[in-house]
């Protein structure tokens, strides 16, 4: 019997992960890692990318290699969030109290860590999303199609599939990326702009790098 293939997971700040779930976010841009010996980047067919090295590019010994996504179409990816296997007891993780009392919290969630574990010093602590396995998922998305672009290609429609919230007309009619604050911008361009610097550092909207474009549906294991 063959071994089940594991499930990749995918990261995201807060208030993306929120609105995923909230059904507002149904798209993420992610750069393209370029290899050591890559000068470039050229997009070829079907929006599919591939690097090349510029001194050999018009010559017989041209190297070039098509650029894989990290996830494909059809695929089932889990959703990371910070979490903590918390319970009653000071007991192992594996142990017949934890199985009985044991809960797993999740910070997304507004979640607060047990009382026990403010009175023990933090016996308990919020265990890093980027670490977070499988098993503990609550959220998944199916990868519904994948191409590549430059990032500032990006059109006003895909800004708010990648969770861009215009505000009603009457209070001006802005764009937000921050729920819940005051994060405002005149076109649903300047808002992902912001978000995007916000996420993967200032400046980098202007470099305009290449991205790969994910789309996906929430869906249910």
């Amino acid at each position: 019997m063959g071994h089940r293939k594991l499930m990749k997971g995918i990261l995201f700040t807060q208030e993306n992960f929120q609105a995923i779930i909230d059904g507002r976010k149904t798209q993420t841009r992610r750069i393209v890692k370029l290899q050591k010996w890559a000068d470039g980047i050229e997009i070829g067919a079907a929006g599919k990318p591939f690097a090349y090295i510029e001194k050999y590019r018009h010559t017989d010994d041209a190297r070039a290699e098509f650029i894989k996504p990290r996830y494909k179409v059809g695929e089932r990816v889990y959703l990371k969030e910070p979490y903590c296997l918390d319970c009653d007891f000071i007991q192992h993780e594996f142990s017949k109290e934890w199985k009985a009392n044991g809960k797993i919290r999740y910070k997304y969630s507004g979640d607060e860590l047990s009382e026990l574990s403010r009175l023990v010093g933090g016996f308990n602590r919020w265990e890093n999303k980027l670490f977070m396995p499988e098993k503990y998922a609550r959220y998944f998305i199916e990868i519904t199609d994948v191409h590549c672009e430059r990032l500032q290609d990006i059109s006003d429609e895909d800004c708010l599939k990648e969770g861009i919230k215009p505000i009603p007309q009457k209070y001006n009619g802005a764009f937000i990326y921050n729920y819940g604050r005051c994060n405002c911008e005149n076109t649903p361009k300047r808002a992902y702009a912001a978000l995007f610097d916000k996420i993967n550092g200032k400046g980098t909207w202007e470099k305009n790098p290449f991205v790969w474009v994910y789309s996906y549906k929430l869906v249910k294991i």
